[in-house]
């Protein structure tokens, strides 16, 4: 430790800028400042340096030019950025340092417009080990503009800023992927299904000729085409089979002209994969609501 302060002693005196080294009744060391407040403070206009042991074995260093946000650069003009290696790094994140704390809305949609890349950094192209991954801090701009900055004439991402999207995203699609697997372990379980319906539907319509009814699409879940069978009695002027999103939203109709026993076709098209509700109505009469799934 002592060669340390006489090597930073000697450095100080090599430099015009910091001419005067103070030596507090405490022994704190200040180089640029007479009110050193810890063993070692170096202090160059608005920059500052500080090296303050303790007996925790820890190291502060901080730099302060008036601005909160301010930034310590690992920065050769030769060789760029340093990478900076430690066995672990934390962020700050007290709820005491926080304010207008907000639930993140609709993640997925923000990750959908980010890439994931491969690369090399052009100082060393052929070395195969300085291959690395990461995104593109241009396309991040345009997405999440607060976690892009400028340093040094190049844009830096802060990555720790995407691990909050990512947290959400996953809970969004589990919970999804719950709802999926509900509905189809009832389709599952449903002893009138499609196949069970379809033999026995001729005999069942015998005393409901009247009444309009909707059996359960096949394939399901699907994702470019599914049937859904229906029961259109012939006195029904006008029939639609109508589809709905989980929010109750009408998403299409589709009117029947046949009567009687009706095969009706439903391409996913421009639908997003997810649970819809269809029902059949005739004359102002409705059928009973089925669930379909369309995946990816």
């Amino acid at each position: 430790m002592k060669k340390l302060y006489l090597l930073i002693v000697l450095c100080a005196f090599s430099f015009p800028n910091m001419a005067q080294v103070y030596v507090s009744y405490a022994g704190n060391v200040g180089i640029g400042t007479s009110s050193p407040t810890s063993k070692l403070e170096i202090t160059k206009s608005s920059n500052s340096f500080t090296f303050k042991p303790s007996n925790s074995g820890s190291l502060e260093i901080g730099g302060y030019d008036g601005n909160i946000n301010s930034t310590i650069t690992f920065w050769h003009s030769q060789a760029g950025f340093n990478n900076l290696i430690a066995k672990s790094f934390t962020k700050s994140s007290d709820s005491t340092l926080k304010t207008n704390v907000n639930r993140l809305v609709d993640p997925i949609s923000v990750l959908n417009e980010i890439n994931g890349y491969s690369y090399f950094y052009r100082e060393n192209p052929t070395d195969r080990g300085n291959k690395e991954y990461g995104v593109i801090a241009q396309e991040i701009r345009r997405v999440l503009p607060e976690i892009v900055d400028t340093v040094k004439g190049l844009l830096v991402v802060d990555y720790d800023e995407l691990i909050p999207f990512l947290i959400e995203a996953v809970k969004q699609q589990q919970s999804t992927i719950e709802q999926l697997q509900s509905v189809l372990d009832d389709l599952l379980d449903d002893d009138n299904v499609v196949g069970k319906r379809a033999s026995t539907s001729n005999n069942s319509m015998d005393g409901e000729r009247n009444n309009i009814k909707v059996f359960q699409n096949a394939p399901n879940p699907f994702s470019s085409i599914t049937t859904i069978q229906c029961y259109v009695p012939q006195n029904i002027r006008k029939a639609q089979l109508c589809v709905y999103d989980v929010q109750g939203h009408q998403i299409k109709c589709i009117n029947i002209a046949d009567r009687g026993m009706v095969h009706v076709q439903l391409e996913a098209g421009s639908l997003s994969a997810g649970i819809y509700s269809y029902i059949l109505f005739g004359d102002g009469k409705c059928s009973s609501s089925k669930q379909l799934i369309i995946t990816q």
